[in-house]
């Protein structure tokens, strides 16, 4: 897949305009136009790829989602076959009670018929004419006895038939019911990789891991630049477009300024971090940003915290141990990549902060392998309400400069976010609160005080030229820097990219 903000830090690199640092006239204006066309076209085939790979996931959510829908179906219509069975269970035992009352009966009344016929016959014996006619009337009641006793069992022949089918009906509901608790045990049994994640030990890593973070800073933040990395002011202005950081970076090495560099490359890692290792599980297909399944495990846990948990498991044992190592590899890699890229405008592309940042990522994957275990979901985010939440701050940007005036001017920002707050929703825990800098602290205001005295001098702008029947574009590359206005900061790996970029672009344009 294509890598959005790795892409933006390319064009910087190979994007920019060749300037000769003596007179700022560009060597090859040609050959940056179509560098730039063919940078365009494959951001636009990385755009298709991407589009592809999320239709793709979006059928296999939705066989999942089916699955998950067909299974409930399931157990509900279970369910209310038990119900009926009961019911069933329930007219049978009424209509044998029913039964043994009417045998009852009919035995009594057969009890009292036979001592009847027997005082008939007592009366027979005393008179001829009183006994036929009680003959006649016995014989009368016998036959309505019979036709009754014919009656009953004709009833309970019914009932017999009756309780019969029932019972074959109860017989097949429990065979369903039996084939439901067997597929339920084996959802059950998919939740098998989710545990109690012990959050005494965890939490204690997760405040090791921040805090190697804001030493990796220091380290390699808070250090001077050398006097050239300071000759072009309009370069340090443009930084918190390219940085994407509403920041004041002043062109000099005085603590303020060398905080405001800390402070970006913090704010830098902490968004990567939270966007491409505190996620719900690493799949092979995003390396990258990107993870939809993260707002999709979201929505679910409001919805069914037990579908959440069964929709992340069914995540973890998709792929094999081996895939989830490759795929979290892979994700150290790209990101470490374009974190050193971005920052190396400010100073972070030493080899030892390359070393230092993947090795970081890398412990910070492992870490979070075991919130993605956990059977409780862990979330992590830097965009929780300033207001609100209870977020830390560094005191390293309040007692790194002295006291200062107060700021004349609204702030830049409302907050920035130097390292994501790490919480547990189900059992109100908060892991980690997260760091921010607030444009309050005095180092802010330093930075911003000491930015607005700096004479401010911007690389002359060139007239547009046309070259191949088009016009050169002096329009934003999506840095946040104008191709025209780009300082000519590329040493000589950047530039023979940008030379072989444009000769092979040239090359297919004769063809």
């Amino acid at each position: 897949m294509s890598k959005p903000e790795a892409h933006n830090g390319n064009n910087t690199a190979n994007g920019a305009t060749n300037i000769s640092p003596k007179n700022g006239v560009s060597t090859d204006s040609e050959g940056l136009s179509v560098s730039r066309a063919k940078e365009a076209i494959k951001s636009w085939y990385g755009f298709q790829d991407a589009a592809k790979e999320m239709l793709k996931h979006s059928e296999a959510l939705g066989k999942v989602e089916e699955i998950l829908d067909n299974h409930f179906d399931r157990a509900d219509v279970a369910h209310k076959n038990g119900i009926r069975v009961a019911e069933l269970q329930s007219a049978i035992q009424e209509l044998m009670v029913g039964y043994e009352q009417r045998y009852s009966t009919w035995k009594e009344e057969k009890c009292q018929l036979e001592r009847r016929v027997k005082d008939l016959e007592s009366e027979v014996a005393t008179g001829e004419g009183v006994a036929e006619k009680q003959n006649i009337n016995h014989k009368q009641a016998v036959a309505q006895i019979k036709k009754e006793t014919e009656s009953e069992k004709k009833t309970v022949a019914k009932l017999t038939k009756e309780l019969e089918t029932a019972n074959a009906k109860t017989q097949q509901a429990n065979t369903k019911l039996d084939r439901c608790n067997e597929q339920l045990k084996e959802w059950e049994g998919s939740l098998s990789l989710l545990k109690e994640l012990d959050f005494k030990v965890f939490d204690t890593k997760i405040k090791q891991l921040f805090t190697r973070c804001a030493k990796i800073a220091r380290t390699h933040f808070l250090r001077d630049l050398p006097k050239e990395a300071f000759l072009d002011y309009g370069r340090w202005e443009d930084f918190p477009k390219v940085l994407k950081v509403q920041l004041s970076f002043p062109p000099t090495n005085s603590a303020a300024a060398k905080h405001m560099r800390m402070a970006a490359a913090m704010h830098i890692v902490a968004d990567r971090l939270c966007t491409n290792f505190f996620r719900p599980s690493y799949l092979p297909e995003y390396t990258d940003a990107g993870d939809p399944m993260k707002e999709i495990l979201g929505q679910q846990y409001t919805n069914n915290k037990r579908r959440e948990r069964m929709m992340r498991s069914l995540l973890l044992s998709t792929y094999s141990s081996k895939d989830i190592d490759e795929a979290i590899k892979q994700t150290v890699q790209d990101t470490s990549e374009d974190v050193c890229q971005l920052l190396s405008l400010i100073g972070g592309s030493a080899e030892g902060f390359q070393k230092d940042i993947k090795s970081f990522f890398s412990d910070a994957a492992s870490v979070w392998k075991e919130a993605q275990c956990s059977n409780k979901m862990v979330e992590a985010s830097t965009t929780e309400d300033y207001e609100d939440w209870q977020w830390d701050k560094l005191e390293d940007f309040t007692s790194a400069v002295g006291e200062t005036e107060p700021q004349s001017t609204l702030p830049r920002f409302e907050a920035l976010n130097l390292l994501p707050c790490i919480f547990v929703p189900e059992i109100q825990h908060t892991v980690d609160r997260g760091c921010v800098l607030w444009p309050s602290q005095n180092t802010v205001i330093a930075a911003e005080q000491e930015f607005t005295k700096c004479p401010v001098r911007k690389p002359k702008i060139r007239k547009p030229s046309f070259a191949g029947g088009r016009r050169l574009s002096t329009q934003s590359d999506g840095l946040g820097v104008k191709s025209d206005e780009r300082p000519a900061f590329l040493d000589t790996k950047q530039r023979a990219t940008l030379t072989e970029a444009a000769q092979t672009t040239n090359g297919k344009r004769g063809s």
